[in-house]
């Protein structure tokens, strides 16, 4: 996840970490007040930001600022390669 989504969606993290289980990787650095489940990504983790839903609904997000772009799907062949690819990363 790109660091400038972490203040602006921390609310909706705060409430799905009381019910569930969650990995998150942030790219760009840590914020200050990070809760524990969350993570620096690798350095060569991917430029985008990929959430995983109960392994039915996929968001994936890419670019930066005016140029960001993306894509909320529960098709089952994109949520199957967004598993795998997220297999590789954490």
């Amino acid at each position: 996840m790109a660091l400038e989504l972490w203040r602006p969606t921390l609310p909706a993290w705060r409430r799905a970490a009381e019910r569930a289980t969650l990995k998150v990787r942030a790219r760009g650095g840590m914020p200050p007040d990070a809760p524990s489940w969350l993570a620096p990504a690798p350095d060569d983790a991917p430029d985008a930001t990929v959430l995983l839903i109960d392994d039915t609904q996929l968001v994936m997000t890419s670019g930066e600022g005016e140029t960001i772009a993306g894509l909320w799907t529960s098709h089952p062949l994109m949520v199957l390669l967004a598993r795998r690819a997220l297999q590789s990363v954490l």
